[in-house]
């Protein structure tokens, strides 16, 4: 793995002259790819002034991210308040609150969420910073770079140039920032909604 990596780049299988590799995003502190997202969310908002000590960090979420987010604002000393659905997975529920955030459950879902987020903030003005993933541009900036980090990793470790990148699309994030890349390098970019069965 390059020293400038932050997960292993591997070969799953070749074809003939077809070879697939796969980015490791599981190896990231959190288990999934968000620790590299919330990570860059939370920097960038604690440069900006807009995240302060003593301040409490908010987001609507029901897995990945809520589970990054827990662990993160864990190791920041920030505490993290997790807003989801009743019957998000017991996997997320209880791996979020072991890593001691809060965990507010709604009937609803984004409307209901929103609602409680907004209540909170207006009860406790200047006590919250809301991560709003969906729409926070450190998010797309953490998947650019993550663009930049395959394409230097496989052309250091494998030679030559990538043909296609595939990813799965959840909230859409990864698949707009690392296809950001893909377009100023001139690989594909293929992607297709998560099925969980």
């Amino acid at each position: 793995m390059l020293e400038s990596a932050k997960t292993p780049l591997v070969l799953l299988d070749s074809f003939g002259q077809l070879a697939v590799y796969a980015k490791l995003e599981n190896t990231e502190p959190s288990g999934s790819i968000k620790y590299r997202t919330v990570s860059r969310m939370l920097d960038d908002a604690i440069t900006a002034g807009t995240l302060k000590q003593g301040m409490g960090v908010i987001e609507i979420t029901s897995g990945n991210t809520g589970i990054a987010l827990a662990l993160k604002g864990k190791e920041l000393g920030y505490h993290v308040a997790i807003v989801t659905v009743k019957d998000a997975t017991e996997r997320a529920k209880s791996t979020i609150a072991g890593y001691g955030a809060e965990l507010v459950e709604v009937d609803g879902w984004f409307a209901d969420a929103q609602k409680v987020v907004n209540e909170r903030m207006a009860r406790e003005p200047g006590k919250w910073f809301w991560l709003q993933q969906m729409s926070n541009p450190s998010s797309l900036a953490a998947n650019y770079d993550l663009g930049i980090e395959i394409s230097k990793q496989f052309r250091e470790l494998f030679g030559g140039s990538i043909d296609a990148y595939i990813g799965s699309v959840s909230s859409g994030s990864t698949i707009t920032g690392v296809g950001g890349k893909c377009r100023k390098v001139d690989f594909s970019l293929l992607g297709g909604p998560i099925h969980l069965h």
